[in-house]
């Protein structure tokens, strides 16, 4: 039976990783996480700061 891994950091030396590389991308990765909690606090602002509406006979469509 055959396992396949990756080839970043797969020989070990007891619980440490020999010769372990950073995937290339990881950069961009951490990068687009940060972006998508910068844009979901905004959103999040703009709900929070967003006055009530109350409902009006004008909203419903039946009278």
């Amino acid at each position: 039976m055959t396992i396949i891994t990756s080839d970043f950091g797969h020989e070990t030396e007891g619980n440490r990783r020999i010769g372990s590389t950073a995937h290339p991308l990881r950069a961009v990765m951490i990068t687009v996480f940060a972006a998508k909690l910068a844009v979901a606090a905004v959103l999040i602002g703009f709900a929070a700061f967003a006055p009530t509406v109350s409902a009006e006979t004008s909203y419903f469509v039946s009278r």
